[in-house]
């Protein structure tokens, strides 16, 4: 999905964020473009900054939003800070235990 062109996908969501900034949607898509720079070794320490700012504004707009959750968990754990990521994480999983999938291998043991 992101993989070839991720520069025109964040082109995309900042047009999108200007015509709608209150869409929880657009500021959890941003986060995880910024997971994926971050994991794929794009500039990780400002992509994981980012991608935190981005996934508080989602939170901000929807504190329970699971995906939102789970992402700033994923980013948390990149970020070298597990036991906020765990936490994040754990909340994400009680709103969706559908999300152990993609997430639950990022929760410490």
């Amino acid at each position: 999905r992101i993989a070839g062109r991720p520069d025109d996908a964040e082109a995309a969501l900042h047009r999108a964020e200007a015509l709608n900034p209150g869409a929880p949607e657009i500021y959890l898509e941003q986060a995880l473009l910024e997971r994926w720079r971050a994991e794929h070794g794009v500039r990780p320490e400002e992509s994981v900054r980012r991608g935190l700012e981005r996934a508080e504004r989602a939170l901000a707009i929807n504190a329970k939003d699971p995906r939102a959750l789970a992402v700033r968990g994923a980013l948390l754990r990149l970020a070298g800070q597990p036991a906020q990521a765990d936490a994040s994480l754990r909340e994400a999983l009680a709103l969706n235990p559908l999300l152990r999938r993609e997430y639950g291998s990022l929760l410490s043991r």
